[in-house]
């Protein structure tokens, strides 16, 4: 019998993903595009430092979620790591939401850097809590998608603050720095209410496993190699559609002044839809149906070559379809992965849930910071000006069907990676009474 997880309990580990969203749209849609265009540092240099500080990232995330398995604090192996995530991103989204006149690419580069540190900091230590708090199949889902829109609920939160302070007459400088003090007055509030509210999970680990047999235990895993590789293919996806997204609506289909409404349009659906793929994977299995959702994103992607340049209806309709399964892949790699971890578990006796996580963080990251530099590196080479009335018909074309079909290819690629999963629900309910033998209840 399925044990219900209290509500409290899932608001209060939910919460941080409110200003983690909050950290998450920016650096994927606005960041780059403001310090492309407003700072001035131009397109190949932005690319460039986004995708070093990426690079760099990845190596910290499964370096960061190795330790953190493994120390003990007093305060709790996960709520420590999150209240030291604090000052690192308070201070880093200061200096990055609101630059000086003149920054430049080491400026940009290091407090970039900065930043990712922390999100790992928070991210990693809240997913694997969350994971660590329930082991039944279907509830795992549950928690993930009060996770999943509590993140929605932060992007949404996000994108109505540039609205605010456009309609109030300021200034792009404005917008970027409404969205970081809006950032840094939720982070501590959300992150003592779980720290608080939340219970830390009582692991049950095999004393005297080595450290080398996780780490065998974990490259010999299948399923894990699977869901990283899904997470790439739909991280690059969506990275390169967040990354275009400004110069595709305002440029490409010269809808000038409107992306912030539609992007608030296509997360307020993409929210409410998120109850919809909870309640598909608890009659389907998880990985069955993320392939449906990614068929779904695929025939509404292909429909943006649909809209005439200027038409907002048609658009508004369009950013709608595409809506509809925005959330189903970070909602169900999740969860896939928290299953992930049992097989792992059994095998080396060792509960994993940082490392694992930030693995799959590692897979996200790469994939956003490739798409970047991809995206801007071929805006370069298509001869692409940004903000500009002056781009060629041929040069705009280009640019809708770079965001289009990019994205349509690694979201196929991950539908064929997908087929080969087979951690699903009967064989997720095996390990879990195989563990439950091994290390009691």
């Amino acid at each position: 019998m399925t044990v219900k997880l209290p509500r409290r309990i899932l608001a209060a580990i939910s919460a941080p993903a409110i200003p983690v969203a909050g950290l998450g749209l920016p650096l994927a849609v606005y960041l780059p595009a403001f310090y492309a265009d407003t700072v001035g540092m131009g397109l190949g240099a932005v690319g460039t430092a986004f995708l070093v500080a990426r690079i760099f990232d990845v190596g910290v995330d499964p370096l960061f979620g190795f330790i953190a398995d493994r120390m003990r604090p007093p305060l709790g192996r996960r709520r420590f790591w999150l209240v030291l995530s604090l000052p690192i991103l308070l201070l880093s989204s200061w200096m990055i939401f609101l630059p000086p006149a003149g920054a430049g690419s080491l400026y940009l580069l290091t407090w970039i850097l900065a930043l990712y540190l922390g999100y790992t900091l928070i991210t990693i230590s809240v997913v694997s809590w969350s994971a660590e708090l329930s082991g039944d199949y279907d509830e795992r889902t549950r928690v993930q998608t009060w996770y999943q829109f509590a993140l929605m609920v932060g992007l949404i939160a996000v994108l109505i603050m540039p609205v605010i302070v456009k309609n109030g007459g300021g200034d792009r400088r404005a917008e970027m720095a409404a969205v970081g003090l809006f950032i840094m007055a939720l982070l501590p509030l959300c992150v003592g209410f779980a720290v608080i509210v939340a219970p830390e999970a009582r692991v049950h680990e095999q004393p005297d496993g080595h450290w080398s047999a996780a780490i065998a235990a974990l490259l010999r895993s299948k399923p894990l190699r699977i869901v990283l590789a899904a997470d790439f293919s739909f991280g690059m996806a969506s990275g390169i559609a967040a990354t275009l997204y400004i110069f595709v609506i305002r440029d490409g289909l010269l809808l000038r002044g409107r992306y912030n409404e539609l992007l608030l349009m296509f997360f307020v659906v993409g929210c409410l839809a998120v109850p919809l793929w909870m309640y598909a994977a608890r009659h389907f299995e998880k990985h069955k149906t993320m392939m449906v959702a990614a068929c779904i994103h695929i025939v509404a992607a292909l429909s943006f070559f649909l809209v005439p340049e200027g038409n907002l209806v048609a658009l508004a309709i369009v950013i709608v379809l595409n809506a509809l399964p925005y959330a189903s892949a970070r909602l169900l790699l999740k969860s896939m992965m928290a299953d992930v971890t049992d097989q792992d578990r059994l095998i080396s006796g060792r509960m994993q849930a940082g490392l694992f996580f930030s693995l799959l963080l590692t897979t996200e990251k790469l994939g956003l910071a490739i798409a970047v530099g991809a995206a801007f590196w071929t805006l370069d080479a298509i001869g692409f000006k940004p903000g500009s009335a002056d781009n060629p018909q041929a040069v705009r074309t280009q640019l809708v069907e770079f965001f289009v079909l990019a994205p349509v290819l690694f979201l196929v690629l991950g539908v064929v990676i997908l087929r080969f999963y087979t951690l699903g629900r009967a064989r997720q309910r095996e390990l879990r009474a195989a563990l439950a033998g091994r290390f009691g209840a």
